[in-house]
């Protein structure tokens, strides 16, 4: 009865000849029926691809009929190109299970979400599966701060970043978003490790591994800078963020045509990851300090080059010509 609903639902709003003849997309938000708020309210970005950068070009809030938690969005007059879609859950519960800024079909990140190539005419059926993170209590405290970097004269603080934290398992805990300095905050996090990463489209994010013990139950100064330049967020040197700014990652050659080596001070594998302007990973290997990966394969450009291991976090631009 739901779907039927819908599709009469959508079948009004594509009724008017203007609308069909520039096309829409359209689609379900989707998350657990059990779970508060009965009546979800969203905001719903269109994102493009133009040029290997992503820019939101469209945004609307919508919420679910009454007594339901599938709750449509529909963009009309879209011209032909490559999309994504993004949904953030606007009245959702403060404690306990949470939704979190979610890409279409299912990805926390612009990286890997999936993309919408849409020809002339209407595209639907397009849907998106909020993340949750399940809930939690603990004595853990962990802090920090996103800011523009020093490079960009004041060095201000970045509002409205959303912040991931992850276990050691890559698995979602919670998410937030820094307030109007940069700040951003998780409490009651029960003992353990975590990921803390920064997200915003077009950069490759450098994620900090943390650890929450019984000892040591607060942890500040988590920390990151976001370079315009580089398109990077990376870890700040100052505190336990320094591990990044002391891997000394090195990238060589650099511009590339066949192979580089990648080489960093510290002890123990690491994943290598390549990813392309629009953070698509085009290449993924595991190694040691001075591992050499052949990007012969690699068409020319720009990319991002990102090691991440127990005792190593960095990020670097790599050119290939």
């Amino acid at each position: 009865m739901k779907k039927v609903l819908f599709a009469l639902a959508l079948g009004l709003c594509a009724a008017t000849p203007s609308s069909y003849a520039q096309g829409y997309i359209s689609g379900l938000i989707i998350k657990d029926s059990l779970s508060a708020p009965a009546t979800p309210t969203y905001k719903v970005w269109l994102i493009v691809l133009n040029s290997g950068v992503l820019s939101a070009v469209d945004s609307q809030t919508v919420t679910a009929p009454n007594m339901y938690w599938d709750t449509p969005y529909q963009f009309d007059s879209v011209l032909p190109g490559t999309y994504r879609i993004k949904a953030q859950l606007m009245n959702g519960p403060s404690s306990g299970t949470s939704w979190v800024p979610t890409y279409g079909d299912s990805s926390l990140y612009w990286n890997t979400a999936n993309s919408i190539t849409k020809p002339a005419g209407n595209v639907s059926s397009k849907n998106i599966w909020m993340k949750s993170g399940p809930a939690y209590s603990g004595p853990g405290f962990v802090g920090g701060n996103v800011s523009a970097g020093a490079n960009k004269g004041t060095g201000a603080g970045l509002p409205g970043m959303t912040v991931f934290i992850l276990n050691s398992s890559d698995k979602l805990v919670n998410a937030t978003t820094t307030d109007a300095s940069g700040n951003f905050s998780f409490s009651n996090l029960p003992t353990g490790t975590y990921k803390v990463r920064p997200e915003d489209m077009n950069y490759t994010t450098t994620p900090i591994t943390v650890n929450v013990t019984s000892g040591q139950a607060t942890v500040n100064n988590v920390d990151f800078e976001r370079s315009k330049s580089q398109k990077t967020i990376t870890p700040k040197s100052s505190g336990i963020a320094s591990v990044s700014k002391n891997s000394g990652l090195a990238v060589y050659p650099n511009p590339a045509s066949s192979t580089v080596t990648v080489k960093w001070n510290t002890p123990g594998n690491a994943n290598i990851r390549i990813t392309d302007i629009a953070g698509k990973t085009v290449l993924s290997t595991q190694g040691v300090s001075g591992t050499q990966v052949n990007v012969s394969e690699l068409q020319k450009g720009t990319y991002f080059i990102t090691i991440e291991g127990t005792n190593v976090n960095a990020a670097q631009k790599l050119s290939i010509q």
